[in-house]
């Protein structure tokens, strides 16, 4: 989570957005609850894409520092 990420309400509205599906799956409703729901829904949501030049010494740099790049993503080599 990321401090001042959201307004307050910014955050009201997204916890009533996601009342009614967390209910469904039978969830409490309590804020603790709705915050864990909101967080594990978008990480199953979401998806980061990143474009890289897979040639020269700044992709090696890269590789090294932050290994993740490589063993954690799915690579689509495409021309």
């Amino acid at each position: 989570w990321i401090p001042g990420l959201f307004q307050k309400d910014e955050i009201d509205a997204i916890y009533a957005s996601n009342r009614k599906d967390a209910k469904a799956e039978g969830i409490m409703d309590t804020p603790e609850e709705n915050h864990n729901f909101f967080v594990n829904r978008v990480r199953r949501n979401l998806h980061i894409v990143m474009a890289f030049s897979p040639f020269g010494e700044a992709f090696r740099r890269r590789a090294r520092r932050f290994p993740a790049i490589i063993n954690c993503t799915v690579i689509d080599w495409f021309h």
